[in-house]
């Protein structure tokens, strides 16, 4: 996997800000753009996997994939979390995750 130039919402903001486009490519079929807040959305091939908000927490979801390559992006931007599969069942940190929904990733917990 190509290591990703950005992994919190200061550095995708510096990337964004310089960009000579509306987004800015992070990885192989992976970029950043802002949305309508100025929050930062990382888009993975068809679906939108990451949401940085401006106050440092995280939103993610596997968006339907619970893909090897999936769960390696998601991991870029969390920090010290980690999402993985054990016996074909996806975890956040221990907290099964449901393929579609979207998980609040704070400094202190974990929010479904």
């Amino acid at each position: 996997m190509s290591r990703m130039l950005a992994t919190n919402y200061d550095d995708c903001k510096q990337l964004l800000d310089n960009a000579r486009k509306d987004y800015k490519f992070i990885g192989n079929n992976t970029y950043i753009k802002y949305d309508e807040h100025m929050d930062i959305v990382v888009h993975y091939h068809n679906s939108d996997i990451v949401l940085l908000l401006k106050n440092g927490d995280v939103l993610i979801t596997l968006a339907g994939w619970p893909t090897v390559t999936t769960k390696q992006r998601i991991n870029q931007f969390i920090g010290n979390r980690k999402v993985y599969t054990k016996n074909y069942i996806t975890y956040l940190d221990g907290m099964r995750m449901d393929k579609y929904e979207w998980y609040l990733v704070t400094k202190e917990d974990i929010y479904a």
